[in-house]
């Protein structure tokens, strides 16, 4: 037997020792909550460099990066399109106080009783929204980084 047979055999024995440790800790991750928690937190959440590095691998043999790229640039469209909305519905408020924006809009809105009505509460409303936009984009783009992190489109 040569050398490089034998290094081949100890190699293809120890990814079978692996293998039988991934099936038994599967089997017992099924009836035990807290063991899959503590391998999600050490595999998945590893700082070590080697354990991320085994991580990427599996992971990387069954996944094509096409789809995670498409996915990250959807994201960052997304976020665009929130951030532009919100600055357009907080732009008034910044720009010239709460009058202006009252006045803004109880000149596009109806007028009347329903219109007084609306003019109140929709000023504030639109300020929440504009907010909430602005915030949901940063999520949104903090989410994107992260996953083009784990991707290494990003450090």
């Amino acid at each position: 037997m040569s050398r490089d047979e034998s290094g081949e055999r100890e190699l293809l024995e120890t990814v079978d020792r692996l293998i039988l440790d991934v099936k038994a800790l599967v089997l017992l991750s099924r009836s035990e909550a807290k063991l899959r928690s503590l391998v999600s937190e050490k595999l998945i959440r590893a700082a070590d460099d080697d354990v991320r590095g085994f991580i990427q691998l599996v992971v990387s043999e069954g996944t094509s990066n096409r789809p995670g790229t498409l996915r990250m640039l959807g994201e960052l469209l997304l976020s665009a399109m929130f951030i532009v909305t919100g600055i357009v519905l907080l732009a008034p408020v910044a720009i010239g106080g709460p009058a202006s924006l009252r006045g803004y809009f109880e000149g596009a809105g109806p007028s009347g009783l329903l219109g007084g009505l609306i003019g109140h509460i929709y000023a504030p409303i639109t300020v929440v929204l504009g907010l909430l936009l602005v915030a949901g984009a940063l999520i949104i783009l903090r989410d994107a980084a992260e996953a083009a992190r784990r991707r290494g489109l990003a450090s």
